[in-house]
């Protein structure tokens, strides 16, 4: 894999992370179901949803190579929204 498309990928995955943080941070009212089944059926539907559209996107993107520093850059991105946020 060329260097371009690992700074591609990384940007990717720090504005994926940043979406990742404004989506909970719109559904935490559903994530916080009183209800326990409803509860456990979101999570885990929003939990592989969110996980497939990564994957699908790695996938497009460098055909499907993750890297410890990928996920790494998700939570760089999640924590930079959340500051921009704060």
């Amino acid at each position: 894999m060329n260097i371009k498309l690992q700074i591609i990928s990384l940007f990717v995955s720090c504005c994926y992370g940043g979406l990742l943080f404004i989506l909970i941070r719109k559904f935490y009212k559903l994530l916080t179901i009183k209800k326990i089944m409803l509860k456990i059926t979101f999570n885990i539907t929003f939990s592989i949803s969110i996980s497939i559209i990564y994957f699908l996107m790695m996938y497009l993107l460098n055909d499907g190579y993750l890297h410890l520093y990928y996920l790494l850059s998700i939570i760089f991105g999640f924590l930079l929204v959340y500051q921009l946020t704060k």
